[in-house]
């Protein structure tokens, strides 16, 4: 803002107008910023609950097989825990309960995709 455009012109006023545009600057800065912190902090709180559940869904299948008799390779188990499509972990699941091997467990098909 210039000094002709304030209604009370002089370098003193001048000097108090622009301290107040530069603090209303950094006021709206930091709100920003703290709004920017509080959705990364709500976003890693959803991706951590998120996690969870997966985990949850894999130890499940995990432990109704192992409570089954059913033996478990290195390599079947690896593909168990780096699942993350919940639809998948779901249809494995179910599965667990009935199948007496890994392969019966990971045959058949897919759960559907939505588009």
């Amino acid at each position: 803002m210039s000094s002709d455009t304030w209604p009370v012109h002089g370098p003193w006023t001048q000097e108090h107008c622009d301290e107040g545009i530069e603090e209303g600057k950094r006021q709206r800065k930091e709100e920003a910023l703290s709004k920017v912190r509080a959705l990364a902090r709500l976003a890693g709180w959803a991706q951590g609950r998120i996690e969870g559940w997966l985990q949850g869904w894999i130890e499940a299948v995990l432990v109704v097989l192992e409570a089954r008799g059913v033996r478990v390779s290195a390599v079947d188990r690896e593909r168990v825990t780096g699942c993350r499509d919940a639809d998948q972990l779901e249809v494995w699941l179910r599965r667990s309960v009935a199948v007496e091997s890994p392969q019966e467990l990971f045959a058949g098909p897919e759960p559907a995709r939505s588009a």
